[in-house]
């Protein structure tokens, strides 16, 4: 047996019996001939043209597709940017409130400050009048301007400073 042999070749030969036809249909014929020829010429010329326009049509998507390729660039680029930008916003608003919150507490510490200056500037008046009211009662007899204004200059205004209006 063998197991490596060669496909004999099979070959079909189709024989052609010619065709007799007569002299006015092979006139007939050849006009026929002749037009299809032509029709198919025409065709393909058409076709030709058409392909030119499609080929141009492909030139044209090819750079659509480059130009459109480098405007997705651009766009991410521009939507990195505004993303940095848009977290570049949120730490000065951070920052700007934080400087609010700053800038409320020391007005609120400056108003307390305030009311407390005015609290003691009443006190002093209280204490400074209680104190002349004291000097004025000790005094025995007439009083004189002369004694009114040597009682308010020897009034004590704090127990640490004498002084008073002059």
């Amino acid at each position: 047996m063998k197991l490596f042999r060669k496909k004999e070749e099979v070959s079909l030969v189709v024989k052609e019996e010619p065709v007799v036809v007569a002299v006015p249909d092979i006139k007939e014929y050849l006009v026929k001939e002749y037009e299809r020829v032509n029709l198919l010429i025409s065709e393909n010329e058409n076709l030709l043209i058409e392909i030119e326009k499609f080929k141009e049509i492909q030139m044209k998507y090819e750079a659509t597709l480059v130009t459109l390729d480098e405007c997705s660039k651009r766009l991410k680029i521009t939507e990195n940017k505004l993303s940095e930008e848009k977290q570049r916003v949120l730490g000065v608003e951070a920052k700007l409130k934080h400087c609010r919150d700053e800038i409320n507490t020391y007005k609120i510490r400056l108003q307390d400050a305030a009311l407390t200056k005015e609290e003691i500037k009443d006190d002093i008046v209280l204490e400074f009048k209680s104190n002349l009211v004291e000097a004025i009662n000790t005094v025995k007899g007439n009083l004189s301007k002369s004694i009114v204004a040597k009682i308010i200059n020897e009034t004590e205004l704090h127990p640490t400073e004498k002084g008073g209006v002059e």
